[in-house]
């Protein structure tokens, strides 16, 4: 699997398509997505070829940039933060709507930048890993979601884990392996999720999720099974 991701990076055609596919969606000039936008480099098609590929470059400064020294050190920080909301609200776009993914948005791959016209706007670059995420796939994210904070049924989420295509199936008939999945991934969604309370002490909002402690959650999940 490795190997196979280095090649595909590897190959400037694909990447080429997978920038021009992106732009097509995402451009914060001509994209068909009305919800988020971004910067996207433009292709200089002529130059370009397996080997190689030229495009636009985009002047920017990366979103752990602060300067800390500066006195409009918050302000800088808030606008920071703010396209970094955009930019998890562009990868849910991209995986529940489009189905098209930039599968690698760290934070080289990720500039604030300001545009001719004045306003600053977030960058994407480096497409050499774009996923086309299946339909089936995404309808189970939503039904997970769904089944985590409506119902609270954390059976249903591991059960759906299995039908993503995450988790195999014989894991989950061996009773142990499923009590002890479930149990791992109940853990994980109380450390990661954060659930409003009311006066009498009920959840009753959609919870907030810590990023922070969501990653190694995560990360624990997929080292033990």
């Amino acid at each position: 699997e490795f190997t196979a991701r280095v090649l595909e990076e590897m190959d400037f055609e694909k990447e080429a398509e997978n920038m021009k596919l992106f732009a097509e969606l995402y451009h914060y000039k001509r994209g068909k997505s009305k919800d988020v936008q971004a910067v996207v480099p433009e292709l200089v098609q002529e130059l370009s070829s397996r080997r190689v590929i030229i495009m636009e470059w985009l002047e920017g400064t990366k979103l752990t940039d602060i300067c800390l020294s500066c006195d409009d050190r918050q302000s800088e920080i808030d606008e920071n933060l703010a396209l970094i909301r955009k930019a998890i609200e562009m990868t849910l776009s991209q995986l529940l709507t489009t189905g098209i993914l930039h599968s690698d948005p760290h934070t080289a791959n990720l500039l604030k930048i300001t545009t001719p016209e004045g306003k600053t706007e977030l960058g994407y670059l480096d497409f050499g890993l774009v996923s086309a995420v299946p339909q089936r796939f995404q309808d189970g994210i939503v039904c997970a979601t769904c089944q985590l904070v409506f119902a609270r049924n954390i059976e249903a989420v591991a059960d759906l884990c299995v039908g993503l295509g995450l988790l195999s199936e014989e894991k989950l008939k061996d009773q142990k392996e499923r009590k002890r999945f479930i149990e791992a991934l109940e853990a994980a969604l109380d450390e990661a999720l954060i659930w409003p309370k009311d006066s009498k002490g009920r959840s009753t909002d959609i919870p907030r999720v810590r990023f922070d402690k969501a990653l190694a959650a995560l990360s624990r999940l997929i080292a033990n099974f």
